[in-house]
């Protein structure tokens, strides 16, 4: 992993998961983060108020499928955290579904109870 020089850096390490925080705090232990110049918080950042606007907001809230966690949401509220000329990385995305086909479980899905007038026999069942 390369280097950071904390010289002119202020890092606020931002998330709502007490675990994520936990996680956080012990790795900035065990590598020694500046303590006066990365920061920890436990808080919502749709909420958060941060001391001073940032050059660069970095986030991993994409989770497995685009709209997971608020994503959306929690990146426009980033934008008021935001210098004018600040970056949100990354700066787009796509979600993609693609089919998928499993007899297996087209049948565990099939053994459900269906509602009431709802049948469909082309599969023999």
């Amino acid at each position: 992993m390369a280097s950071i020089d904390f010289e002119d850096v202020t890092i606020y390490a931002l998330d709502k998961n007490p675990t994520a925080i936990s996680a956080l705090q012990q790795r900035a232990l065990d590598e020694k983060w500046p303590a006066s110049r990365v920061y920890i918080v436990h808080a919502d950042m749709r909420r958060w108020h941060a001391p001073a606007a940032a050059d660069i907001v970095v986030s991993e809230l994409l989770g497995s499928f685009g709209d997971n966690e608020l994503s959306p949401e929690c990146l426009q509220a980033a934008a008021r955290l935001m210098r004018p000329d600040g970056i949100v990385v990354p700066s787009s995305y796509t979600s993609y579904l693609a089919p998928v086909d499993s007899r297996l479980l087209w049948l565990a899905a099939s053994a459900c109870q269906r509602p009431a007038g709802v049948t469909d026999d082309a599969d023999g069942c």
